[in-house]
Order: C-alpha cells, then sequence, then structure tokens
C-alpha cells in the first residue's frame, strides 16, 4: 500500500468559502475590510459623509522628541504616528464590499450620484506600497487626502478625555502641509527634533478607471526623501504586472505551510483570518507586532509595542502553524536591540544582565528598577517572557546558531538581573523582593509572574548546558538557586496568588499569576495535586469577572486545553464572540483602541485543543471539544521540530502522521485517542506494522526527512481535504445575511 499523505486542498476554492463580505457600509476600523503588506496596510470603511475612506498606516513611522525635564516617556516622546486618511468618491446609496483571503485583495461596489464604481486595493507583500484602483462607470473618481497631526495617539486620546495621565510637557507639533510636483502629490510631516516623514501618491489614468499607488518615506532632507518616492511611485507603476503578481505568489505560498479545517465554519474561518491578518500585520523584514500593526488609529493609547504580554500573544499562533518565518523580526530585534536590553538595567548590572520594561517605541529601550522599588512601575519579567517565544521558534525550528548565539547569551543576561536581587530567608529559601505582576494593582514579593519565569529560565539554562555540552561557571549556581526558590504562593482553596501575602481578590484580566500553567508549562499537570490546584486557580481567577477582557478567555481556553478539557476550553473560546470582544472584520478593541494580540491568541487556543508537544511527546487532538467531530489538519508544527497531520471523522481518528521536518535525533512519543485495544497499523519505510497504542504513547525513532503514519486498520486512503461546510454556515463576519452581524 502507498503511505503517501495525498493534498487534495485547492486553496483558493477553499478560502473562497471564508472570504469576508459586507453587504452595508462598514463605518469603522473594525468594522470594515483590511489590507497590509507587512510594512503598510490600509483599513477601508465609510465616515459621517458617507464617503468612501482609505485609511493609510505604516509600522515604521515614529516620532523623534527628545527627553525634555518633565517629560520622559516613549509614548509621549517617540510613539508610532498615524498618517492620514483618502475620502473617495461621493458615494450616496448602496455600497458592497469583500475581502478575498487569498488574494489578499479587497474589492468594493458604491454607488455615486452620477453611476457606480468598482474597486480593488491591496499592499504588496514586504513593500512599503499600496495599490487602489477604480474601475469606471460614468463617474469620476475624486481622492481627496486628510492629514493626521504628526502628535502622539496617546496625548491626543489623553488630552480629549482631559485625564491627568496626558504629557505634562507636550509642546504643540508641527503642522503637515500638502503640494503637487509635476504629477505626484505629496504630503510632508516635518518631526519635532528634525527631520521628515513624506507620503506621496500618484493617479494613473487607464481606459477602464484610475490607479492610485501610495508610498511613504522618511529621512533628514524634504528633497531627497520626495525625488526617491517620484522614482519608487514610477518603478512600480512600470512593475505593476510584475507586482502583482509577486503579491499573490507570495500569499498563495503562505497559505500552503499548513493547513486546519473543522465541521465549525465561525472557527475555522477566524482561524484563516488570522493568519491572513498575522501576515498582512508582519513581514520578515518588518518590524515586532506591535499593539496596531500597520492599522494605528489617530487616538490610541497604545502606540507602540507592550511586552508583558501583548507581542507574546501576538506570536503565538506563528508556531503551531509553520510559519516561523513572520517571527524573524522579533529576533532580529532583540539581536540588534541587544545594547538597549543591557542598558535598560542600571548601569552597576550591565556587565551580566539586560531587562525590558512595558513598552517601547522606536527602539528597546524601556528602563526597569530594581526588585523591591516600591515606586516602579514596570515588571521585571518581560524580557524572560519575550524569550520564551523565542524558544519555541527554536524548539520548533531545531536552529542550533540561533540558540547558541542569541538566545542563551541573552537567556543567561535576564536570569542573571534576579540573581542579584534575592533574598536568603532562615530556612534557607529564596525570595524575590517586591515587583509588580502585571496589570494588578498591588505589588508583593514573590510574585508568581516572577517565579514562573525565573523558574522557567534557570531550568532551560541548565537544559541547554546539559545538552549541549557548555561548561557555565554559573551552571552551579543556577542548580543551587532552582533549588532554593521560593514554591509559588498558592492555598488549597482559591489557587495561585498574585504574590506571597497577596492572595488574588481583585478582578484581573490579565493570567499573570497563572504562567506556569500556561504558556511556560512548568507545571506537571499529571501530577494529581498539581492539577487540582490549577482547576481551583482558572475557576478562581474566572470567578471575577468585572474586568475581564477578551484574552482573558483565551488564556483560560489555552489553560484548559493543557488540561485535556476540550469542552471548557471551547466554552471559553466560544466567550469571545457570545460576549461582543470580536469585531465584525475579527478586529479587537480595549477601551475604544485596537490591539491585535487577543484574536491572534485565541488562533493559538484553536492550534493548542489540536495538538500539542513538548519535544518528547506529540499529543493529537488533545482537547477536542463535543462539537468538534470532523477535523483536519496538515503540517502543524510541534516542539523537537516534527510536523504533524491528522484527520477525524465522526469524533472518532482515522490516522494521524508525524514527519521529522528539523529533528536530528528524529525521537517521539506520541499520544493520540484511538480507542484503547484498537489494533492499528504503523506505515514506516513503506512497510506496515500491526500494533495497539499503549497507553503511555508509541515511542518513535523517524529519521530525518521521513514520516510515520498510524491509522485506524481499515483506512486505504491518507488524504488531506477541507471539511465539509454548507455554504450557508460560512461568511460569518462582514456584514452579510449569513454573518454573526446580520444586515
Amino acid at each position: 500500500m502507498d503511505s503517501a499523505i495525498k493534498n487534495s486542498v485547492d486553496m483558493g476554492i477553499f478560502l473562497k468559502r471564508h472570504m469576508i463580505l459586507w453587504e452595508k457600509k462598514p463605518h469603522a476600523w473594525d468594522d470594515g475590510p483590511f489590507i497590509g503588506g507587512g510594512l503598510m496596510g490600509a483599513s477601508l470603511f465609510f465616515n459621517n459623509k458617507s464617503r468612501l475612506t482609505l485609511a493609510i498606516g505604516d509600522t515604521g513611522i515614529y516620532d523623534n522628541r527628545l527627553p525634555t525635564e518633565k517629560e520622559k516617556q516613549n509614548l509621549f516622546l517617540t510613539p508610532r504616528l498615524p498618517i492620514g486618511a483618502f475620502h473617495i468618491g461621493g458615494v450616496t446609496g448602496a455600497a458592497s464590499m469583500q475581502l478575498d483571503l487569498y488574494d489578499a485583495i479587497a474589492y468594493g461596489w458604491s454607488k455615486t450620484m452620477v453611476g457606480t464604481y468598482k474597486y480593488k486595493c491591496f499592499s504588496p507583500h514586504g513593500k512599503r506600497l499600496i495599490i487602489f484602483e477604480t474601475f469606471r462607470d460614468s463617474t469620476e473618481c475624486r481622492f481627496d487626502w486628510v492629514a493626521s497631526d504628526i502628535e502622539s495617539p496617546r496625548q491626543r486620546r489623553l488630552e480629549k478625555l482631559k485625564s491627568e495621565r496626558a504629557s505634562r510637557d507636550y509642546p504643540p507639533p508641527h503642522k503637515p502641509y500638502s503640494y503637487q510636483h509635476r504629477d505626484v502629490s505629496y504630503c510632508i510631516y516635518p518631526l519635532f527634533s528634525g527631520g521628515f516623514y513624506v507620503l506621496a501618491y500618484k493617479s494613473v489614468p487607464m481606459e477602464t478607471g484610475v490607479r492610485m499607488f501610495i508610498t511613504i518615506g522618511q529621512g533628514s532632507r524634504e528633497n531627497l526623501i520626495t525625488r526617491q518616492l517620484a522614482y519608487e511611485l514610477d518603478l512600480a507603476i512600470s512593475r505593476y504586472d510584475t507586482i502583482l503578481q509577486e503579491h499573490l505568489d507570495y500569499w498563495h505560498t503562505f497559505y500552503q505551510k499548513s493547513f486546519v479545517s473543522l465541521n465549525d465554519a465561525a472557527t475555522e474561518e477566524f482561524y484563516w483570518i488570522q493568519l491572513y491578518k498575522l501576515a498582512s500585520a508582519g513581514c520578515e523584514n518588518g518590524r515586532v507586532y506591535d499593539t496596531c500593526g500597520p492599522w494605528l488609529t489617530d487616538n490610541t493609547a497604545w502606540p507602540g509595542a507592550w511586552w508583558n504580554l501583548n507581542v507574546q500573544l501576538t506570536y503565538s499562533p506563528l508556531f503551531a502553524s509553520n510559519h516561523l518565518e513572520l517571527v524573524k523580526p522579533l529576533i532580529t530585534a532583540l539581536y540588534d536591540g541587544m545594547d538597549e536590553l543591557i542598558a535598560n538595567v542600571p548601569p552597576e548590572y550591565r556587565y551580566d544582565s539586560a531587562a525590558i520594561g512595558r513598552c517601547t517605541t522606536d527602539t528597546l529601550r524601556s528602563p526597569v528598577s530594581v526588585p523591591g522599588d516600591t515606586e516602579t512601575t514596570d515588571e521585571i519579567g518581560n524580557l524572560l517572557w519575550a524569550l520564551h517565544s523565542l524558544w519555541l521558534y527554536y524548539r520548533m525550528s531545531q536552529n542550533k546558531p540561533l540558540l547558541l548565539t542569541l538566545f542563551y547569551p541573552l537567556l543567561r543576561r535576564a536570569v542573571s538581573y534576579y540573581l542579584h536581587f534575592l533574598l536568603l530567608d532562615e530556612q534557607q529559601m529564596l525570595h524575590i523582593p517586591a515587583t509588580l505582576s502585571p496589570e494588578y494593582p498591588e505589588m508583593g514579593s514573590d510574585t508568581n509572574y516572577d517565579l514562573s519565569l525565573l523558574k522557567w529560565g534557570l531550568s532551560t539554562l541548565i537544559s541547554i548546558c546539559e545538552k549541549e555540552g557548555i561548561g557555565d561557571e554559573k551552571e552551579e549556581e543556577w542548580h543551587w538557586v532552582l533549588a532554593h526558590l521560593a514554591p509559588y504562593p498558592a492555598d488549597a482553596q482559591t489557587g495561585f496568588y498574585i504574590a506571597a501575602d497577596l492572595p488574588y481578590a481583585v478582578s484581573h484580566r490579565h493570567y499573570s499569576h497563572l504562567l506556569m500553567i500556561y504558556p511556560l508549562r512548568t507545571l506537571d499537570l499529571q501530577d494529581t495535586e498539581n492539577r487540582k490546584l490549577a482547576l481551583t486557580s482558572i475557576a478562581h481567577w474566572q470567578s471575577k469577572p468585572e474586568a475581564l477582557q477578551g484574552y482573558s478567555q483565551t488564556g483560560a481556553a489555552s489553560m484548559y486545553a493543557m488540561l485535556g478539557d476540550g469542552d471548557a476550553a471551547y466554552a471559553h473560546l466560544s466567550r469571545l464572540w457570545k460576549d461582543g470582544f470580536i469585531r465584525p472584520n475579527t478586529m479587537y478593541q480595549e477601551g475604544g483602541c485596537p490591539v491585535l494580540e487577543t484574536p491572534c491568541a485565541a488562533a493559538c487556543s484553536i492550534l493548542d485543543m489540536l495538538l500539542q508537544g513538548d519535544g518528547e511527546r506529540i499529543h493529537v487532538f488533545p482537547a477536542i471539544p463535543a462539537v468538534w467531530t470532523d477535523i483536519c489538519f496538515d503540517r502543524l508544527l510541534c516542539e523537537g521540530g516534527f510536523e504533524v497531520s491528522a484527520v477525524m471523522k465522526a469524533g472518532a481518528i482515522q490516522w494521524l502522521s508525524v514527519r521529522n521536518q528539523n529533528s536530528e535525533a528524529g525521537i517521539c512519543t506520541v499520544c493520540a485517542p484511538f480507542a484503547q485495544e484498537e489494533e492499528l497499523l504503523l506505515y514506516a519505510n513503506e512497510k506496515a506494522m500491526p500494533l495497539t497504542l499503549p497507553a503511555e504513547g508509541l515511542r518513535l525513532r523517524i529519521p530525518k526527512g521521513q514520516h510515520v503514519i498510524l491509522s485506524k486498520k481499515e483506512i486505504t486512503e491518507f488524504t488531506i481535504a477541507p471539511v465539509s461546510l454548507s455554504e450557508k454556515d460560512c461568511h460569518v463576519y462582514g456584514y452579510n445575511k449569513d454573518s454573526f452581524f446580520r444586515v
């Protein structure tokens, strides 16, 4: 029998069923279509005067104000800056729109006073370019550019709210100005401390309508920027056909990396929109994901990257989904920002330490204070959590140079910062002085946030030393510290505390006190007492709903997935929709401000329910809810460098495949919910061997580049194909007759 896996998925046809449709006008960034190429992006919606709006964003535009005696916060000095929006045409009647995920192109049809025009819009991946094309039908298309002010969106928002948190020293910004030179229109933005950023656009008449090319540049001299942008626009115009084909080639290849299909249309569609969103917001030569991606609004409170949860959650689905290429900007940022990470700690500790505060803007500069400083406003352990994301990248890719040249040295520094401050008590137990646990209003010593991260960091350093034969002079100290660190503060009635003598008592959207359960997964959930403590902790956390937000539900979903409870995981995941956290285009906001991390974390929760692994054990279908009866996934990536495919029908697993993609040793133990005592077939090296799956899992050695298949005896073909869905169950986002947000 041929044990090859046959992939019969036509991604173009498959993703057509998840095209987002609008049959009425969207009116905000979180309602309408959005496009992005990883550097620039745009949102399409209609303003209050029913004019089509194309809101432009760029991930690399930051202010450059210098610190003053009163103001030193980077969110006011060097934040992301908004660009502005085009208002197009004079729409007076009905309008419809669609977002084609497969081609990454937004389309629309709009009525005007004198006819109809159609349009499409896309941002070529990896290029600082947006192309908007209209197809004229008895009407002219008019583009009016409205520039945003050159000021911190955080300052703008806080001033609107008359908040005392607004900057105490924020001189008025310079004003942008516009002009046209030859056939190119420019909007010039003079930065406060010198230099410019410039938006340039050029409209090209065609027989069928108008094609507009939009780009952005920055530098120290206005004339040099405008000259360069004019050249780039002409080049883009001359290469339009090539650019469009390169754009389509990128996206069509992107979607081939892995595959997920469920008999749950809303979840399946949501998952694929998040992959589209992540590739629209980032690219290999782009920047670290911040709170907004290329869809920054001009009054967000968060015009930067947050390192106490947001960055980590945004990256979280990229590992199992086999899209490691989109993690590279995080690696680049940490590598290039090493000096800044070192400079974030007080001078006397820079010889061996590094850290990062809560948020960064144009660089990774975000100083931290010392543990025990009760005036601090930042956490101490954020760099360790960021490094956990880098660890997942290594575990999936098995990239040894990355491990030894970046991850290990930086982890060593992040751990060393803690070691300077640990306090030894009379019982020879080590304690962390008072620190902040993210989002909790009180400080405490031995916060579970810091203990979890420090224990993970120490054990990871020790593991690397042992496996790689590194004779680190600090290894003995790490062993001693790990053995003597205080236990996690907890009690049997409420579970894990925020910190020693600080029980979880105030509703808390963050799960900073539960990182040992997820995502660090350092708590052994096979231990009966640990499992009971974890269940108690999650229930107690969720029992205070006042401050819970969307990512509170994704965190709980993934925790229950770790515990193997698919129904509980699905119940929390479903609250994103039931409680109105997810917007019509799957964007998410808190307090009216856009943030990327929660929908991305929900995509990760879906993956956690389908597949889990720790580098040694691979759990296939570990937490499947009763409503998911038919599932197919292909080439999801597990720690250890294994690609896994599997099919479930009518609630029963049919077959699974494990391919050694990156592992040198190729050793793993596979666990899967086949019926006990069921006779299975194991296919390896074109041979079939009958067996029953041991309760502890099947131990396998798979040579690199090869795969094995474990299947029910009666299965004769191993085919990857979409789960059948009714058309009326699809298109559940946007505004249409079948969506959650029905017209």
